[in-house]
């Protein structure tokens, strides 16, 4: 199963490399937890599956950035 750290350095990688976007690790843990803080799931299946799996990534992510 993915993890969203995995993605999250795949996509950081792929802006530095294909839009010359480049962001220190902080300043992408930032843009990440306030991706994931403001993203909402609409259906059931998000809501009760996906959305506890969201909240432990935000954690990590929080606790990486302190």
């Amino acid at each position: 199963m993915p993890v969203y750290t995995d993605f999250a350095v795949r996509l950081k990688r792929e802006w530095e490399e294909n839009i010359n976007l480049a962001y220190s690790h902080r300043e992408w843990d930032a843009i990440n937890i306030k991706m994931l803080i403001g993203h909402q799931y609409f259906t059931d299946y998000g809501k009760q599956f996906l959305q506890k799996k969201k909240d432990r990534n935000i954690e990590k992510l929080i606790q990486r950035f302190t």
